[in-house]
C-alpha cells in the first residue's frame, strides 16, 4: 500500500489524469497489442488464453505468477485481461 500511495503521488505532480485507471488499461493494451491475453481466475490457479495459441500458462519464474502463487493476499490480479511482453514456448519432463 504505501508503494502504490507513492505511485500516485509521483504521478499526481506529473499528470492530470493520473488517477484514470481506465486510461492507463488502454494504454498499456493498446502499446502491448497484440500480446494481450483474455484471464479468469480459477480458485488459486487463473486460466489464461490467448488468440493464437488458445490456452497458456504462466511462467512460474514471472513476476506474475510469483505474486500470484506465493503471496495469498495477491491471489486474485483483479482483472479479465493480462498484457505481456513475451512468450515463450517450452516443453516439461513428465515421468
Amino acid at each position: 500500500e504505501d508503494r502504490r500511495a507513492a505511485l500516485r503521488s509521483a504521478l499526481q505532480r506529473h499528470s492530470r489524469r493520473c488517477g484514470s485507471a481506465p486510461l492507463l488499461s488502454a494504454v498499456l493494451a493498446a502499446g502491448l497489442f497484440p500480446n494481450v491475453a483474455a484471464m479468469r481466475q480459477r480458485g488459486r490457479r487463473a486460466k489464461i488464453r490467448t488468440r493464437e495459441d488458445g490456452d497458456v500458462d504462466l511462467h512460474p519464474g514471472s513476476v506474475v505468477a510469483q505474486a500470484m502463487y506465493r503471496d495469498p493476499s495477491t491471489r486474485s490480479l483483479g482483472g479479465d485481461w493480462l498484457v505481456y511482453g513475451e512468450k515463450v514456448r517450452t516443453t516439461s519432463v513428465n515421468l
